[in-house]
């Protein structure tokens, strides 16, 4: 066995290889031990080799998205319950990722212009999304069951959550704040592994990809919260490209929503019997 010191661009090259070739291995873990033996040469053994830059790197194979048809959307649908069955129709009524559902706050959701505002989302910016009136009522529960768990949190003087930004060391106790509790709170607590204080956390993620293996729900694709993003733009693409078409009709011919109405979520749109009998029914929805 020689030492990697010893060792120059063959050695690297027909590892590689190996790695792409014997074991075939994707383009992403081929990036991976590649970006390994750079952090070993440079930071490990402080060794500059200018022949690493030249090590082409391979390139990311570009996939078709799965998108999700409506019945089986409606389907999966049909056959979850409890707190992840709500998780992913949020996801679905909203469009939002699923880490951006699980770390949803109750100062992030309002009932009154039936909006959620999503913190930090892709690229550190946050963005408003719809809260589908057709979901406010479980949510609205979620919200209830949430505050009942907060209440036995303060009750025995448990730590507060954890909230970006070092901004409980100029408001200690803004996590222990009913605002600022996690819609989706874990059930049991956890040890903090960056500041080793046992608090509460919001929902694991992977309580719904475990809801989403069981064998009755048969979900068509695994990366559900990623299909039904993909679906869900699919189809307001589809709702926008209908508008641009009538935008050189008279303005009473045009349709509800272009006439500033509150649009429709993916939601309502899948289940158009769930706002049967509300007044205004298609600007409700």
């Amino acid at each position: 066995m020689r030492h990697p010191r010893d060792m120059g661009a063959r050695e690297v090259e027909a590892f590689l290889s190996m790695m792409a070739n014997e074991r075939k291995v994707s383009a992403s873990t081929h990036n991976q031990a590649l970006s390994a033996v750079l952090f070993l040469y440079r930071e490990v053994l402080d060794i500059d080799l200018p022949w690493l830059d030249n090590i082409g790197r391979p390139q990311q194979t570009k996939r078709i998205p799965s998108v999700l048809t409506k019945d089986e959307v409606a389907r999966l649908f049909t056959q979850m319950e409890g707190t992840p069955a709500l998780l992913a129709r949020l996801l679905y009524g909203t469009g939002m990722r699923l880490m951006e559902g699980m770390r949803l706050r109750i100062k992030d959701v309002d009932f009154d212009r039936h909006v959620i505002i999503v913190r930090e989302a892709k690229g550190s910016k946050d963005r408003v999304v719809m809260l589908p009136r057709t979901l406010a009522p479980a949510v609205h529960a979620q919200l209830l069951a949430a505050r009942g768990t907060w209440e036995a949190d303060k009750q025995a003087q448990r730590a507060g959550l954890e909230v970006p930004h070092a901004l409980e060391a100029k408001y200690p106790k803004v996590g222990q704040t009913w605002g600022w509790f996690w819609l989706f709170p874990s059930p049991t607590l956890s040890v903090d592994p960056h500041s080793g204080v046992e608090r509460r956390h919001h929902l694991f993620e992977e309580r719904l990809q475990r809801a989403l293996k069981k064998p009755d729900t048969q979900a068509p694709n695994r990366q559900f919260a990623q299909a039904v993003r993909v679906s869900q733009a699919i189809k307001l693409i589809a709702i926008v490209a209908s508008h641009c078409t009538t935008a050189t009709r008279p303005p009473a011919e045009k349709p509800e929503e272009v006439r500033g109405a509150t649009p429709r979520s993916a939601r309502a749109r899948l289940f158009p019997l769930a706002c049967a009998g509300r007044r205004g029914n298609r600007a409700q929805c």
